[in-house]
């Protein structure tokens, strides 16, 4: 999802059969920097949004 121009926001999701990794830039700053990425592990935490976690307690 987002642009396919250098330098924009852009996301992907990679769903496995037990994992899922979310590779974030979302360009808030820094044209389209930093990036976030996290790997999942369905059956232990699936379902808890961490990256939504990641950015309330780092990006007020």
């Amino acid at each position: 999802m987002g642009s396919l121009e250098n330098n924009q926001p852009h996301y992907y999701l990679i769903n496995g059969p037990d994992f899922l990794i979310e590779y974030d830039n979302v360009g808030f700053q820094n044209d389209g920097n930093p990036i976030h990425a996290i790997l999942r592990e369905k059956g232990s935490e699936f379902g808890e949004d961490l990256l939504k976690q990641h950015y309330l307690q780092s990006h007020k």
